[in-house]
């Protein structure tokens, strides 16, 4: 899905709690156990990928032909995020005051 929807070639991970293993390699990076992240992800990313798959070209078309209506949804709420972060802002100034 991730090609598709891209229109990339992507290689998937068999690393498990890949998340993980992300914040792992930061504090790795941190505590100086690597000098930097390319060298962290050398070792721990890089042998754990998968061969490039292309974008399924079926599902790289749809995902195309859906863009300019996702592109649309997308700015028609944006007065409604807007709304919720200004109710979301007022509840937070009355939970202050009410203190």
């Amino acid at each position: 899905v991730l090609a598709a929807a891209t229109g990339s070639e992507v290689r998937v991970s068999a690393r498990e709690e890949a998340g993980a293993a992300g914040a792992a390699m930061m504090a790795a990076v941190a505590i100086g156990a690597y000098p930097d992240m390319e060298a962290c992800i050398a070792e721990w990313v890089t042998p754990l990928l998968g061969a490039a798959e292309p974008p399924d070209p079926v599902l790289r078309d749809t995902y195309a032909s859906l863009f300019p209506a996702y592109v649309r949804a997308r700015a028609a709420l944006a007065p409604v995020w807007d709304g919720l972060a200004q109710h979301r802002a007022a509840m937070a100034a009355n939970e202050r005051t009410a203190t």
